[in-house]
């Protein structure tokens, strides 16, 4: 059976590419120092989903045209797969990339789970089977959202965060880095709260979130040198949740002090992302986007306060 990472790189047509970060004295001391602080987050907890979900939709329709996904809910693809299994492999994947329904992406339903407010997670069926060509030669299929029951000023956002990750996660080589996945979503769900909350102190708390998840997997990571705790597809998950949250709240920073012809060219760009145009990588080179920039920056945020 493959790993999570191996089925993403897989599936999704990320190069094949291994690598574990080993942060420098700088990103452990800036990680130390924001876990020092004490962390009170106060988020009213009333709010209603399917208002959350047509803000979520209004906004991502406001800026990007979206596509559609594919979808069959868990029942349906069981009974393909029941049907099916007898099939050899070429056969199978013909049939496999017939099966589902071609939906808009705010259609695809919405499951609530007890977890955390800042909970989301889109499901995607798959193959999980020992042979390569089940993830490299078939589409992506996705089943519903998951998020947390508990309602916030933030809900609408983490919906915009999976739905990015659908239109990213639909197309092959739509990003060509594993180590990217996190960009887009966390960067176009912080640009809601930007247009979205006249006094960005909902920028502000996210980012807190953000610094508190990376401080500690920084940290870990740094551990595991010694301690060898951590298993391999954990530390390429970690390595791959730093680097994307360093380098979307870098383009935050980029986007925040561009004038508005620039900050129209970066959502044109993202829209040739979902358009299969252009990768991520090349938005993120357009615009000098890199993990040692966004580490400094984190830095300085940090030891600033």
């Amino acid at each position: 059976m493959f790993s999570d990472v191996d089925i993403k790189i897989l599936q999704h047509g990320y190069d094949r590419e291994y690598r574990v970060i080993l942060p420098d004295e700088g990103l452990f001391s800036a990680a130390k120092e924001f876990l020092k602080g004490k962390i009170n987050l106060n988020i009213p907890k009333i709010y209603d989903l399917d208002l959350a979900k047509s803000q979520a939709e209004d906004f991502m329709k406001k800026h990007f045209k979206l596509h559609k996904i594919y979808f069959s809910d868990e029942k349906a693809y069981s009974d393909f797969f029941h049907k099916n299994k007898h099939l050899e492999k070429n056969a199978f994947i013909e049939e496999y990339n017939k099966f589902g329904s071609f939906i808009e992406p705010f259609s695809l339903p919405i499951s609530l789970i007890d977890e955390d407010f800042w909970f989301g997670y889109l499901l995607e069926l798959g193959i999980n089977q020992p042979i390569e060509e089940f993830f490299t030669n078939t589409k992506t299929i996705f089943s519903r959202m998951l998020i947390s029951r508990i309602m916030t000023c933030f809900t609408p956002s983490i919906i915009i965060h999976e739905i990015t990750h659908g239109q990213l996660n639909s197309i092959k080589g739509a990003m060509k880095s594993y180590y990217n996945y996190e960009v887009l979503p966390i960067f176009i769900n912080m640009l809601y709260h930007l247009e979205n909350d006249s006094l960005k102190s909902n920028v502000e708390v996210e980012k807190v979130i953000r610094y508190k998840e990376i401080s500690t997997e920084i940290i870990r990571l740094l551990k595991n040198e010694q301690e060898k705790s951590l298993n391999e597809s954990l530390q390429f998950i970690y390595t791959m949740h730093i680097e994307s949250v360093l380098k979307a709240l870098q383009l935050l920073d980029v986007y925040i002090n561009s004038n508005k012809s620039t900050q129209c060219d970066i959502k044109d760009f993202i829209q040739n992302i979902f358009d299969s145009k252009n990768y991520l990588e090349e938005l993120l080179d357009n615009y000098n986007i890199n993990l040692e920039d966004g580490s400094e920056l984190f830095i300085k945020d940090v030891l600033k306060k």
